[in-house]
């Protein structure tokens, strides 16, 4: 390895408080993700046909849109990480919700048949409608 980059590479690790090796490690695990998005649009590509410029310029727009909003946000949550944990941790939030509310419709339904149709649109127009 080239000295200068084993040298930054070692202070990377440092101020992340892990070795060299970890560290070496998260970075040839990224490389290899990357490699593998790589692999994939190539093999998309080889079914389908060759990206368009303009489906490359929606995909550039979108990336860059999202990017932005990130940076819009990251000062609320401490940063980009801490958003996007944040983010992850509130999807995770969601979806234990749902999933809990499934398995109890499915025990309410078994238990005293399903829902009144009425009854939930009366309850969502209740409690759910933006007034």
């Amino acid at each position: 390895m080239d000295e200068s980059v084993a040298e930054r590479a070692a202070s990377a690790a440092a101020s992340h408080g892990v070795s060299l090796s970890a560290w070496l490690n998260a970075a040839a695990e990224r490389a290899i993700r990357i490699e593998d998005g790589l692999a994939a649009v190539r093999e998309w590509e080889a079914e389908h046909g060759e990206l368009s410029a303009e489906e490359r310029a929606w995909a550039d727009k979108a990336i860059a849109d999202d990017q932005a909003l990130l940076d819009e946000i990251a000062p609320e949550f401490g940063g980009r990480s801490a958003a996007i944990k944040q983010g992850i941790a509130m999807l995770a939030d969601g979806h234990r919700r749902r999933r809990a509310l499934d398995a109890f419709m499915e025990e309410w339904s078994a238990e005293s048949g399903p829902p009144d149709p009425d009854g939930v649109a009366a309850m969502s127009e209740r409690f759910f409608s933006q007034r």
